[in-house]
């Protein structure tokens, strides 16, 4: 059972003091102030099937500018629908930089065993593969006679 409060009681007018919202009990007297942390930030990416449109796959919160920094660069940003932007506008860079390296690939500007590098990393992705990771390359060893 829900409690009721006159509005015109010392109670309800002590509460109005305190909030900075409209209330049951009128508008808040407390001036709003905008806070930009803690804030939620959102990623986007494929649904767990891997088939259909873009969705919020992950959520973050965080508490200043330096950590909201730190996830923006992984992807993260303020709002949903920024984030899809964000994911389709990434997938689209992606894709053409597979679609050069594929065309790199065909007229023969790699070599035989960086092909089969490309092919072994396209092989495990799943979306497409902006650039293949790099493979270090031993140094020869010589021995001295």
């Amino acid at each position: 059972m829900a409690i009721l409060i006159d509005p015109d009681s010392p109670e309800a007018k002590e509460r109005v003091k305190w909030e900075a919202q409209y209330t049951p009990w009128g508008p808040g007297a407390r001036p709003y102030v905008k806070r930009d942390y803690p804030m939620l930030l959102h990623k986007a990416g494929r649904p767990p099937g891997g088939l259909g449109a873009a969705e919020i796959v992950e959520m973050q919160e965080v508490g200043s500018l330096q950590e909201g920094e730190i996830y923006r660069q992984r992807g993260f940003r303020p709002t949903p629908l920024e984030a899809i932007e964000h994911w389709e506008a990434e997938q689209t860079l992606f894709a053409e930089l597979a679609a050069e390296r594929a065309w790199e690939v065909k007229h023969g500007r790699h070599g035989e065993k960086a092909q089969q590098e490309i092919a072994r990393a396209e092989a495990v992705a799943v979306d497409h593969l902006p650039s293949v990771p790099v493979t270090p390359i031993k140094p020869h060893s010589r021995e001295s006679k």
